[in-house]
């Protein structure tokens, strides 16, 4: 008889805090609970909730943000956040979860039940994956946990818990009161309305993989640039690397994949940490240049260029180039960039001197690469 009172007092509570049944329950005006700080990081996923009237807090004026929610409590918050027009409140039995249950089981989504968990009769528990896969259903989706967790990381839905990849996203870790609303609140961001899912399972594409296509360009990064596990910024940073000309393999709008030191990564390329090295044409015939180099006995090096200007009038720094180093199986090893000639003489040319103190590898091999040029009009 005392285990049955204490399922009775537990399931009163439960409902009380997610319905506010008991009129001394924290209403959305007063919404400083005395176990939430504001400086808990979640304290405006919980006044979101309250003010939407999502979730409530206890009666005894705590909102227990780090206690576990069950899979009817999730639920219903995900019903109540959306208020579906076609969601019938009554229940037959008088029990809190029956219409909520009802509506999700409508709507076809995963729902476990006690005969799926082996017969279990006590509360079912939510884990972080039977998350994911609810809230893929309230997409129109029905995937597996996996596929559900990366649909969820690609939608920005979640950052994982350790880290944002499949096995960061913690599949198996219970669900806390404010967990569950922040996972909501995301949903609602980017959702107007809950969705039926389908019947049958499906299989998850990302964008990117349906779209990728095979490319052998070569990339020639100018800043430190970082590595991803897929193509998004969302993704599991893998590592960084610095200016340096590489080939990839797939591409995906700006995002290029390689093989990198530490395997395979995407890279987003832009105009920002990338160069084209032929804006200008080489034959262009309004400029050439000659490279020599002296090499020291520490094998640094300075580099004198020799620019030949032709058939066109300039001022200075109307030229900008910079002066990269090879390595002897091309890639780029390093360089100076956005050198400019200080003291242009028109028509004629010009010797300009820069010491490069860089460690320069054997049969390495030095370019001066002119990356603009800007004509100067004809005086009057």
């Amino acid at each position: 008889m005392k285990n049955t009172w204490s399922k009775i007092i537990t399931t009163v509570m439960l409902s009380a805090a997610l319905f506010g049944a008991n009129s001394n329950t924290m209403q959305a005006s007063a919404i400083a609970f005395k176990d939430v700080s504001s400086s808990f990081w979640g304290y405006s996923n919980i006044q979101w909730a309250i003010e939407n009237k999502v979730v409530d807090g206890y009666p005894d004026g705590s909102f227990k943000p780090n206690q576990n929610v069950e899979q009817a409590e999730f639920i219903a918050m995900l019903i109540r956040a959306f208020q579906p027009s076609d969601f019938d409140p009554t229940s037959e039995t008088g029990e809190w979860s029956v219409p909520y249950t009802r509506y999700a089981n409508k709507m076809g989504w995963s729902l476990r039940t006690p005969s799926s968990l082996g017969g279990h009769t006590s509360s079912i528990y939510l884990n972080r994956g039977m998350v994911a896969e609810y809230l893929a259903n309230a997409t129109g989706k029905k995937y597996s946990m996996d596929d559900s967790i990366q649909y969820l990381l690609d939608l920005g839905l979640s950052d994982g818990k350790t880290d944002n990849s499949l096995s960061g996203f913690q599949k198996g870790d219970q669900v806390t009161r404010t967990e569950a609303i922040t996972f909501i609140q995301r949903l609602k961001k980017q959702l107007n309305t809950l969705q039926a899912s389908p019947s049958t399972e499906e299989k998850y594409v990302p964008q990117w993989k349906a779209e990728a296509v095979q490319t052998d360009a070569t990339i020639n990064l100018t800043a430190n640039t970082s590595m991803y596990q897929a193509p998004s910024d969302k993704t599991k940073k893998l590592g960084e690397l610095s200016p340096q000309s590489l080939k990839a393999f797939e591409k995906w709008n700006n995002w290029y994949h390689i093989n990198a030191w530490m395997g395979d990564a995407w890279v987003y390329v832009t105009p920002e940490n990338s160069a084209d090295f032929n804006v200008i044409d080489p034959n262009d015939k309004r400029a050439a240049a000659n490279v020599k180099t002296t090499w020291d006995g520490i094998r640094n090096s300075g580099v004198n260029v020799d620019v030949l200007l032709k058939e066109a009038p300039f001022k200075k720094n109307d030229i900008k180039f910079d002066i990269l180093i090879y390595n002897e199986d091309g890639t780029l090893n390093t360089g100076v960039r956005n050198c400019v000639l200080e003291n242009m003489s028109v028509g004629g040319i010009q010797s300009f001197y820069r010491q490069y103190s860089g460690y320069i590898p054997n049969n390495a091999k030095i370019v001066l690469q002119i990356t603009s040029i800007t004509e100067a009009k004809a005086q009057p």
